[in-house]
This record gives C-alpha cells, structure tokens and sequence, in this order.
C-alpha cells in the first residue's frame, strides 16, 4: 500500500471519490472505476500480507 496509515488511506480514497465529483460525469465515473480496481487490488494483497507486490 503506498500510505502506510490507516487515515492516510482513508484520506487519500475520500479525496479521490469526492474529487471526481469535479469532473464531466463520464470522465469521473471511468477515473472512479480505475482507481476503485486499483484500490481493491492494493486491500486485497494488504490483507494477504504480502506488501512487495503492491508496486507492481
């Protein structure tokens, strides 16, 4: 996980889902999906304990 605290993580997610808001609803919802797959890709190695493959 690039953020290492819990609130940083949390921080960083929020900042990114209410920033989209910004953009054209179209360009938003395909730059949330992104960054939602990346995200759940990042918890789901965070869980398994391995943090070498989150770079990649």
């Amino acid at each position: 996980m690039p953020w290492r605290e819990p609130l940083s993580i949390i921080r960083e997610d929020n900042a990114f889902r209410f920033g989209k808001d910004a953009l054209p609803p179209d360009e938003g919802a395909r730059l949330w999906a992104e960054f939602d797959a990346e995200m759940e890709r990042l918890y789901a190695t965070m869980a398994q304990g391995d943090e070498t493959s989150l770079t990649g």
